[in-house]
């Protein structure tokens, strides 16, 4: 029997092809300002501030904000992920705070953290990735890491840059240095938890949280009392 037009629709709007596999596609310009504005609060995608919506090829402009991270240099040699501790990332980053209409400035080879100026939050159906503006990648400014941000996300987010060129680059508050590109995740997508939801400026790197890290130190502590062990034979 032949399924309905509206049937159809109704399978191809919420994510899902004939087969009953997940769809997963990016949105485009009239899906995003759709989202935008959509009266069911559950479905809504929420970029804010939206200060003149910079909105094409299925692309949201986002900017700078006002607060970083910044590497400095530090008293320790290197950095043990194994030992890390929350003050052994205070000798390494330090937090700025940059008033608008103040630059910072990005020399060659130097990495910061820079948080967003907009506050993003994802329906549980929707997931986005975050990249460098073109123009601003042809001189040499570019996100070390794609950001991939998940369903159900909330929070400004974090983009991790450096400048690849060989001249220093300023930066401003406000700068449209990015573009989020919206994708369906489909109604089967699960929500992940993140140590960085409901973060509202860039997060010192948490890897002390991390269950594996614990097992690896606890090897690598053994390991070296075995080595330390004399080994004598009768």
């Amino acid at each position: 029997m032949h399924q309905s037009s509206q049937e159809q629709t109704r399978k191809r709007d919420s994510g899902f092809e004939e087969s009953g596999t997940t769809r997963s596609s990016i949105l485009g310009i009239q899906e995003l300002e759709d989202r935008l504005y959509h009266p069911d609060l559950s479905k809504r995608l929420v970029v804010s501030p939206l200060v003149s919506p910079r909105i094409q090829d299925g692309t949201i402009d986002i900017r700078l904000g006002t607060k970083f991270i910044l590497t400095q240099r530090a008293e320790i040699q290197s950095i043990d992920p194994l030992r890390l501790t929350p003050d052994d990332i205070l000798k390494v980053l330090q937090r700025v705070d940059l008033p608008m209409g103040v630059s910072l400035t990005l020399h060659p080879d130097m990495f910061i953290l820079a948080g967003t100026l907009e506050y993003i939050a994802l329906p549980s159906d929707l997931s986005a990735s975050v990249v460098t503006r073109s123009s601003y990648g042809r001189l040499g400014l570019l996100s070390a890491t794609a950001v991939h941000v998940h369903p159900s996300y909330k929070g400004c987010l974090t983009l991790e840059l450096v400048n690849y060129g060989d001249t220093a680059i300023l930066l401003y508050p406000g700068l449209r240095i990015a573009q989020l590109v919206v994708s369906r995740a489909g109604e089967a997508a699960v929500p992940e938890q993140t140590k960085y939801q409901l973060v509202t400026e860039p997060e010192f790197p948490r890897l002390w949280d991390e269950p594996e890290l614990r097992i690896l130190g606890y090897l690598h502590t053994r390991a070296d009392t075995v080595r330390a062990t004399p080994i004598t034979f009768a």
